[in-house]
């Protein structure tokens, strides 16, 4: 159950930063390609080497 409910989570956070990129005005004029699972594991090391605050506005960020 915990592993469903972690690529649930992934794919969350895969759907807002895509949403959040497409919405940018800049997006719409240029071609774009980014990995949703490099930027989630990139935040998840950053939170894993904070301290609080920062690490909860991370992990809540992540949904983790």
């Amino acid at each position: 159950m915990e592993l469903k409910k972690s690529i649930s989570n992934q794919s969350g956070f895969g759907l807002r930063m895509t949403k959040q990129l497409f919405l940018n005005q800049g997006a719409k004029e240029r071609n774009m390609v980014y990995s949703p699972l490099s930027i989630h594991v990139m935040l998840s090391l950053i939170a894993a080497g904070t301290k609080d605050p920062a690490k909860k506005v991370l992990l809540s960020f992540l949904n983790a």
